[in-house]
C-alpha cells in the first residue's frame, strides 16, 4: 500500500492515514507519467509518478509523488495503468494509492 500524504508532519500523517482507513472514499486513479529519479533503495528504483482521479463531485485532481517500486511491481504502475485509491472527501489531496 502506498501512502501519499503531502507536506504533513509525522503526527498529522498518522492521523490522516487513520482517517483515510476509516473514512476514505474509494476511487480510481490513472497513472499519466512515470519516470525514474535515478535513486535506488535496496536495488529498487524510486519512481516519480503523476496521476489524476475524479472525485464524487466530478472534480479532477492531479498529483505527483515519488515511490520506491519493486521491480516485480513495475507493470502495475505503467503509463495508463488504472489503480484503486482511497482519498479524503474533505481534503482530496490526501490519498492512499492501493
Amino acid at each position: 500500500m502506498s501512502i501519499e500524504l503531502k507536506g504533513l508532519s509525522s503526527r498529522k500523517s498518522r492521523r490522516e492515514a487513520n482517517a483515510l482507513i476509516l473514512n476514505g472514499v474509494e476511487g480510481v486513479a490513472e497513472i499519466t507519467r512515470a519516470e525514474q529519479t535515478g535513486v535506488f533503495i535496496n536495488e529498487q528504483p524510486e519512481i516519480h509518478y503523476s496521476m489524476h482521479y475524479v472525485n464524487k463531485k466530478g472534480e479532477t485532481h492531479y498529483s505527483r509523488f515519488k515511490k520506491t517500486t519493486a521491480l516485480t511491481d513495475m507493470h502495475q504502475y505503467a503509463l495508463g495503468a488504472v489503480r484503486p485509491i482511497l482519498y479524503l472527501e474533505s481534503d482530496p489531496e490526501v490519498f492512499i494509492l492501493l
